[in-house]
């Protein structure tokens, strides 16, 4: 398997801003290129959309079951799984971007799979990621691009309500905030927001960092996730069309078939048939009266 590095990743622990920042990584593109920019961790709020929410779930043959087991024991497991895009609604004229320390390519694959929680943890979320790759399986070269994931876990009733919304296609919309979100660097700035990530995977074989001999400074890796906020709104929905196929003279035409179910008349059509004829029994009536009247 061969990853997809273009540069080597080294950790500087010397600092020309010692009260700003102790340590940072860099990227070179060889032993006597100059270091780029100095990456510090990225401690401040990062923000993404959700959208194509979907509810997945599989089965499969419990490979650990009690051996001697007559029938094979099958695990049933679901969970929500969501594509992510970098920025927050409705600004995301200028979107934050992602990609690993060793490339310059921009991270495109971006998801969240929010999990039931076991009853013994808290509501949790990590995130994951892996450089891109070219692996041979099966005697068929393949390559798989860079990659990064948010695992989100929540309780049960929390899981079922999202999971209900999405059966109903009722989720117009989300949002996911993480803060302080290990494994994740940019530019030292006085700002709070930051054009471009770079992220540092929990691979140190695959990913490795060069550090200078007898330093300590071990760099975060992907993992923790310090704060998040998942947020989600009902899509909305056009009212039915109840009672829309019942005529209404006096309705306008673009009237709503809700609202024409409701202006109506609810008498039977003979029954109105028989008042218009009396109506115009009436009037010959009173035609011939004034005729009398006026002799």
């Amino acid at each position: 398997m061969q990853r997809h590095l273009e540069r080597s990743v080294v950790l500087d622990n010397v600092s020309d801003f010692r009260n700003l920042y102790s340590w940072s990584v860099s990227e070179i593109a060889d032993a006597s290129a100059s270091t780029a920019t100095k990456q510090i961790p990225w401690t401040w709020s990062l923000y993404f959309t959700l959208f194509d929410v979907q509810l997945v779930s599989s089965v499969s043959r419990d490979q650990y079951g009690t051996v001697g087991e007559e029938a094979p024991k099958l695990v049933e497991k679901t969970h929500i799984l969501a594509k992510l895009r970098s920025g927050h609604p409705p600004d995301q004229s200028h979107p934050t971007e992602y990609s690993m320390f060793g490339t310059a390519r921009k991270i495109e694959d971006l998801t969240l799979s929010i999990y039931r929680r076991s009853a013994a943890d808290i509501d949790d979320c990590r995130v994951f990621g892996g450089v891109s790759y070219t692996c041979d399986p099966d005697f068929r070269e393949e390559t798989y691009p860079d990659y990064l994931g948010f695992t989100l876990y929540v309780r049960d009733e929390f899981f079922a309500q999202i999971a209900s919304r999405i059966d109903q296609r009722a989720i117009g919309g989300g949002t996911l905030r993480v803060d302080g979100v290990e494994g994740f660097y940019s530019d030292w700035s006085p700002s709070i927001s930051t054009s471009h990530i770079k992220v540092l995977t929990s691979d140190k074989k695959d990913h490795p960092v060069q550090t200078p001999e007898g330093c300590e400074i071990v760099p975060p890796r992907l993992g923790k996730v310090g704060d998040f906020d998942l947020t989600l709104w009902s899509q909305s929905l056009n009212p039915s069309a109840v009672g829309a196929s019942v005529e209404n003279e006096n309705a306008p035409a673009h009237t709503s078939g809700r609202d024409a179910s409701l202006r109506s008349p609810l008498i039977d059509p003979k029954v109105l048939t028989l008042l218009k004829s009396l109506r115009l029994v009436a009037w010959v009536i009173a035609a011939l009266l004034l005729i009398v009247a006026l002799k």
